[in-house]
C-alpha cells in the first residue's frame, strides 16, 4: 500500500513538471512568434506622412534615415517593450517610435521635438506616390523658413525680388542676400545681386515647391509660414 502510494505521488510530481515545461515551452513559443511577426512588420521603408523624410529598417537590426537632397543617416534599432522601438543614430542618440496596433503606421518624436508619422511603403489602400499638383506663380510668394535651423528665412515678394538672411544666429554672423527670382514648372530660380554683378544664378538655393516647401538643390528644405509678406 505504501509502495502504492509513493508511485502515485511520483506520477503527480512528473504529471506537474511536464505540465509546467509545456507551459513553459508554449509561452517561450509564443513570445518568439511574436517577436518574429514585429520584425516582420517593421522591416522596410516607412514614407514620412506629409513629409519626404524615408526610414528603412533592415533585418540585421540597422535603420537608415534619408530626405531628399539630403544624405543618408544609419544607425541600430530594436524593439524594447511591445511595440516600442529605439533607434540609435549618430549625433542624436536614442529616438524611440512606436508601432501602431495596424503595424502599417510607425508614430515618433524627432531630436527637434517634432511629432512625426511614417506608413509603411507598398501597404494595400496605401499611395507610394504623391501626385504632382501645379502650382500658380501668384501661390509662390511668402516667407518660408528652414527645416533645419528655424533662423534662417526666404522671404519672397510679389514684386520678383525676394531676401534671404542666414548663418548661425540674428547677430553679426547673420547672412543677408538679395535679388530676384522667377518660377516655372514648380521650379524656383534665384538670381542674387553680388554687388558688381546682378542676376548671378545661385543653383544651391534654386529648387522645386511641393507641399508648400521649397526643395532646394543644395539639400535644404524650407516650410512656408502661414503669414504671407506682400509688396
Amino acid at each position: 500500500m505504501k509502495t502504492l502510494t509513493k508511485v502515485m505521488i511520483v506520477l503527480g510530481l512528473l504529471t506537474v513538471l511536464i505540465s509546467s515545461m509545456m507551459v513553459g515551452c508554449g509561452k517561450n513559443e509564443g513570445e518568439k512568434s511574436e517577436g518574429v511577426e514585429k520584425e516582420k512588420a517593421i522591416v522596410g521603408k516607412w514614407k514620412e506622412i506629409d513629409g519626404t523624410q524615408i526610414i528603412e529598417f533592415f533585418k540585421d537590426g540597422t535603420v537608415s534615415i534619408s530626405d531628399e537632397g539630403q544624405s543618408q543617416m544609419t544607425g541600430e534599432y530594436k524593439f524594447i517593450a511591445g511595440k516600442q522601438i529605439r533607434m540609435m543614430l549618430p549625433l542624436f542618440g536614442a529616438v524611440k517610435a512606436e508601432l501602431s496596433n495596424s503595424k502599417d503606421e510607425i508614430s515618433l518624436v524627432n531630436p527637434f521635438g517634432k511629432a512625426e508619422k511614417y506608413w509603411k511603403l507598398g501597404t494595400v489602400g496605401r499611395r507610394e506616390e504623391i501626385e504632382v499638383i501645379k502650382i500658380s506663380e501668384d501661390d509662390v510668394p511668402g516667407e518660408y523658413i528652414s527645416k533645419y535651423n528655424k533662423k534662417e528665412l526666404i522671404t519672397i515678394n510679389k514684386d520678383g525680388t525676394f531676401k534671404f538672411i542666414g548663418g548661425g544666429d540674428w547677430g553679426n554672423s547673420r547672412i543677408i542676400m538679395t535679388g530676384e527670382w522667377d518660377f516655372k514648372d514648380n521650379q524656383i530660380r534665384f538670381y542674387i545681386d553680388t554687388g558688381t554683378v546682378k542676376r548671378v544664378y545661385h543653383e544651391l538655393l534654386s529648387g522645386e515647391i511641393k507641399r508648400g516647401a521649397i526643395y532646394s538643390k543644395g539639400g535644404s528644405v524650407w516650410t512656408r509660414k502661414k503669414s504671407y509678406i506682400v509688396y
